[in-house]
Formats: structure tokens, sequence, C-alpha cells
């Protein structure tokens, strides 16, 4: 019996020798594992020497790992540095030219007309100015006999005009007819509307007009009367009638 265990000992060693030359190096087999099988094999009847290398074979065999089942080598994760993206520059775009405007030329202006010289006004005006309020008595208009009447002027502006003035005249049918008017003034009957004789009597059908006149007033005052005054005249008694204002003059 030992002989034979001592033969199986030496198939085991030839063939270990054997796969270590021809297979890659693997793990060892465990030497209780190999004669436990060799001596199941010798139990058994069978001796020979084919039948105990058989038998170490088979031990061998199952005792290598499956190379289908053996996991592949993890891969080993090597660190990977980032390569940061490169910023390709994009194209510049090429701006046109902008043409230069020129602006259109203009014709060069026409002289401009100068406006008219004004003459040169005095600084002190001159009260060489009037401006009569007149009423007209329609003709004839007086009967024979004694008759009176009443001049009365406001002016706010000309405080001097202020004032009422009556005066009393004859109408007689042996008074003259006169071709001009007789005025009936603020000093009474006179011949004419500045200056002129003086009228006691007028015949019946004699042209009369009542006027007030403002005198020596410079041509501002004398718009100043004209603006603001209102010149009244009555008779006999009468309702007052209004005396308008005629264009101013100069004496």
């Amino acid at each position: 019996m030992k002989t034979k265990l001592a033969v199986a000992l030496f198939v085991l060693a030839v063939l270990s020798e054997a796969c270590q030359s021809s297979t890659p190096t693997l793990p060892p087999t465990p030497a209780g594992l190999v004669e436990t099988q060799v001596a199941a094999t010798i139990s058994a009847g069978q001796t020979s020497t084919a039948a105990i290398e058989q038998a170490v074979k088979l031990t061998l065999t199952a005792a290598v790992p499956s190379a289908t089942n053996t996991l592949p080598p993890s891969p080993t994760s090597e660190p990977t540095t980032a390569v940061p993206p490169t910023n390709t520059p994009l194209p510049t775009a090429t701006k046109k030219p902008v043409p230069t405007q020129v602006p259109p030329t203009r014709p060069p202006a026409s002289p401009t007309a100068a406006p008219p010289t004004l003459a040169p006004t005095s600084a002190t005006e001159a009260a060489n100015w009037a401006v009569s309020f007149v009423y007209n008595f329609p003709v004839p208009f007086w009967t024979v006999g004694t008759h009176q009447y009443t001049l009365s002027s406001a002016c706010s502006s000309v405080p001097d005009l202020n004032g009422t003035w009556t005066n009393s005249f004859q109408v007689s049918d042996s008074a003259p007819l006169l071709p001009t008017p007789i005025y009936l003034r603020l000093v009474g009957l006179r011949t004419a509307s500045l200056g002129g004789a003086t009228v006691d009597t007028v015949n019946p059908a004699q042209s009369t007009i009542g006027i007030l006149t403002a005198i020596d007033n410079t041509r501002s005052e004398v718009d100043k009367v004209v603006a603001d005054c209102r010149v009244s005249i009555s008779w006999d008694g009468g309702s007052p009638q209004a005396l308008v204002a005629q264009a101013p003059f100069q004496r």
C-alpha cells in the first residue's frame, strides 16, 4: 500500500511540473485533497498507474479555476485631467465704411430789407392839439323867444374839463341869417368854433351847433380826452343829448 502511495505522489510531482511549465502560476492545490482522491482510487481497486494518474489529473483540474469563471480584472480608473475647451475667437465682422453725407449747399440768403427808419420823435410833445365834441341841431329848430342851454362835461382822466356851463340867448325874426353856423359854446354864442364874434340873437332859420373844444393839449392828452370824456347838451329843461367827438387836430 505504501508503495502504491509513493507511486501516486511521484506521478503528482511530475504532473505538477508539467502544469507549471505550460500554464500560468496557479494557487497551490492542498495536498490532503490529492491524497484523499488517490486513496479513494486505490481503495476502489484501481491500482494501475494510469488510474492513479487519471485521478490526480481530475483532482488538479477541479482545483484549477475555470477561465470562463474568472472575472476580468477591474479596469483601473486613472484620473483624467480635464482639458479646458479652447475658445476659438469668432471672426470679427468687417464694417463697411459709411459714406459721409455732404449737406446740400444752400443758396446765399437774399439781402434782408432794412426796416423803414422812423423819424425821431421829440422828447417833449407839442401841446398844440385840440379836439371838439359837437351836436348839430336841425334847421329850423329854434322858435322866437328866449332859450337856455347847458353844456356838461365829465372827464375822469382830465379833471380840468369837468363842469357844467349854462347860457341864454334870444331868437327873433329880425336877426340876420348868417351863412355859417352859430356855435353854442361854454362862453355863449359865437360865430366860430374857436374865437369868432359874440352873438346874442339868432334868426329862427339859423343853423346852430352845440360845441365843446378841448385845446392846448398834447396828442396823448387829446387821446385821453376822446376816450374818457362824456359831453352833453340840454336846453330849456329838456333831456341831455350827447356830443360826438371829432377828429383831433393841431392849431
